[in-house]
């Protein structure tokens, strides 16, 4: 799908196009987490996947789906400084924090999944090497700025305890 069709959903109140479902279309939008293209990533692919969340599109086997791929992707080039993996890594961070998000306002994950995902992001906030900001462009990266608003998510939830929070500081 090029640009258009996306922007052509953004438009229409994120519906999806007739002719069009919901697992057809995610796998291509968890693609462009890791375009250099900042359109696709942070204009449509973002905000996309977002509304379909919180609009109830994804089963909890769809979502736990994700959540793993996405974790799996804070690992793909994890130690590269200065090359465009960074995008893939932290924007998996980021929509991991809308799925947290989500979790915060309407409950679906167990305080095991909520655990694993503090542990994640403990992780790659640890083992990410590239702290750039604004690329030019290519947008922005942000790797540090997205797991902190993840781990901003995670510190209020319901499942996170004091001892975790101290854990978040440190």
């Amino acid at each position: 799908m090029d640009n258009t069709f996306w922007k052509s959903i953004k438009q229409n109140d994120f519906a999806i196009p007739e002719g069009f479902t919901v697992e057809q279309l995610t796998p291509e939008l968890l693609s462009y987490l890791g375009s250099p293209d900042p359109e696709l990533r942070d204009d449509f692919t973002l905000p996309i996947l977002a509304y379909w969340m919180y609009r109830g599109h994804y089963s909890l086997a769809e979502q736990r789906e994700m959540i793993a791929r996405l974790g799996g992707n804070l690992t793909q080039g994890i130690g590269e400084d200065g090359t465009d993996s960074v995008f893939l890594r932290s924007f998996s961070a980021l929509l991991l924090a809308e799925m947290v998000n989500l979790d915060n306002k309407h409950p679906y994950l167990e305080e095991t999944e909520i655990r694993m995902l503090l542990l994640q992001a403990l992780a790659y906030l640890g083992a990410e090497q590239d702290g750039r900001g604004y690329i030019t462009g290519k947008g922005w990266a942000h790797a540090c700025a997205h797991t902190a608003d993840w781990l901003m998510v995670l510190a209020r939830n319901r499942h996170i305890g004091v001892a975790d929070l101290e854990r978040i500081l440190k």
